[in-house]
C-alpha cells in the first residue's frame, strides 16, 4: 500500500518537473535564437524586448532588466511616457520629458540622470513604448551571448536532460520492483 502511494507521488512530481523543465528549455532556446547584438530581440506580434545595460532609468527600471516595448503605439506618445529609441545605432530607454509640437521632436531623460539628453529625437527614431520589465532577465540573456554563456547553456540543457532520463529510469525500476512483489 505504501509503495503505491509513493509511486503515484513520484509520478506526479516527475510530471511537474518535466513540465517546468520543458518550459524553461523552450524559453531558453527561443530567446537564444531571437537575441541580437546589443541585447535587442527580434519583434514578435508588435512587441520587442531589450536588455537594459545602464542605470540611467533606476529605480524605475533596474540595470539588467528585460524591457518589453510595444511598437504599435508610437503615434500616441505623450509626456512622461517611457520609450525606447535609437541613438547612434544604440537602443536607449528613457522618459519623454518634453514635446515640441511644432517640430514634432521629443526630449528625453533617464530617471537617474540630472539633465535632459543632448538633442532631440524624432518619431522615426522611436522603436516603441515601454510596457513593463523583468528584473535581471536581460543580463542573463546578454551573458548567454558570450562563449561562457553558450557553454553554460549547453551544460545546463545536458544536465537537465540526463536528470530527466535518470528520473524516468528510476521510475521504471521502481515500477518493475512493485510488479514483481505483487
Amino acid at each position: 500500500m505504501f509503495k503505491i502511494r509513493s509511486s503515484r507521488k513520484r509520478s506526479w512530481i516527475s510530471k511537474v518537473f518535466s513540465f517546468f523543465y520543458y518550459c524553461v528549455l523552450l524559453i531558453m532556446i527561443a530567446t537564444s535564437l531571437l537575441i541580437h547584438d546589443g541585447g535587442k530581440i527580434d519583434s514578435f506580434g508588435g512587441y520587442k524586448l531589450y536588455s537594459i545595460l545602464t542605470s540611467s532609468m533606476e529605480p524605475t527600471i533596474p540595470v539588467g532588466s528585460l524591457v518589453l516595448i510595444n511598437t504599435n503605439h508610437i503615434n500616441d506618445i505623450k509626456k512622461n511616457d517611457i520609450v525606447t529609441f535609437l541613438s547612434n545605432s544604440n537602443a536607449v530607454t528613457h522618459r519623454i520629458v518634453d514635446i515640441n509640437k511644432q517640430s514634432h521632436e521629443f526630449y528625453t531623460k533617464g530617471d537617474a540622470n540630472k539633465s535632459i539628453d543632448n538633442g532631440s529625437i524624432k518619431k522615426s527614431d522611436i522603436e516603441g513604448k515601454y510596457i513593463g520589465h523583468l528584473p535581471s532577465l536581460g543580463m542573463i540573456l546578454i551573458k548567454l551571448q558570450t562563449k561562457r554563456g553558450i557553454i553554460a547553456l549547453i551544460c545546463a540543457i545536458s544536465f537537465f536532460s540526463l536528470l530527466g532520463y535518470f528520473i524516468k529510469l528510476l521510475q521504471e525500476i521502481l515500477n518493475e520492483e512493485r510488479l514483481v512483489k505483487e
